[in-house]
């Protein structure tokens, strides 16, 4: 059985869930949530999820998550965050509101990221996410040359791991690869660091820092904006 301290947590969980109060909650039920949604609007449930590659969806395997939360209620209670971690084994995260590196350190399991309006000064989990295929980071402060590097290293190490499966391994080793990165607004100043990266679906890298793109012509990606 779990307890949770914050009750809107809770309370979002059994909505999620369909259960009732009555109903005592194991932790094998946590996997029924697929990802997690932070937003603020006021009816959580009707709103939609601004999913960045929302008409492609399908096509990237992307996780639309099932586990919604309303950033106000949510905020209320103390240790929220930590709470959070009972959740590391989501496929996809979005978030609206600002969210710690701390919580996002757990989510190692992540195919899709989308983070709008986070100041984060330290973007060394990007690192971890091994299975992470869609990125996208809006006005999430300005370390964003730091993001694009950790992101990169990401897919060094995504590609190494692929090298290791072979074609025995049960798991597709086509979905252990970076295939979608948007870096908006966050001040990236150079792309050379993607000059490694090969086969992007989208880089969008608007409303950054960019002057020198003749390094460009090495990345691969089939569509690249750079507004």
């Amino acid at each position: 059985m779990i307890k949770l301290n914050s009750k809107y947590l809770e309370y979002r969980l059994r909505k999620t869930l369909g259960v009732s109060s009555a109903y005592f909650l194991k932790t094998e039920d946590l996997k029924h949530v697929n990802g997690i949604y932070i937003g603020d609007a006021e009816d959580i449930d009707s709103c939609a999820i601004p999913i960045y590659w929302q008409l492609d969806s399908t096509a990237f395997k992307m996780t639309v998550p099932n586990f919604r939360l309303n950033y106000s209620e949510l905020n209320m209670a103390e240790g929220w965050e930590e709470e959070l971690k009972l959740f590391s084994h989501i496929r996809s995260f979005y978030c609206t509101q600002h969210v710690s590196s701390s919580v996002l350190n757990w989510y190692t399991n992540l195919n899709d990221l989308e983070l709008s309006g986070a100041n984060i000064l330290d973007w060394s989990f990007l690192a971890k996410m091994m299975k992470l295929r869609n990125v996208i980071l809006y006005e999430c402060g300005s370390e964003g040359n730091q993001a694009l590097k950790y992101l990169c290293d990401l897919y060094s190490a995504q590609i190494a791991l692929r090298n290791c499966l072979g074609t025995e391994n049960k798991i597709d080793p086509k979905n252990l690869l970076l295939e979608n990165i948007a870096i908006i607004g966050m001040s990236v100043s150079s792309i050379t660091p993607l000059m490694n990266v090969k086969r992007l679906t989208e880089l969008n890298l608007s409303f950054n820092a960019i002057k020198d793109i003749s390094s460009l012509s090495k990345i691969s990606a089939h569509c690249v904006v750079l507004n």
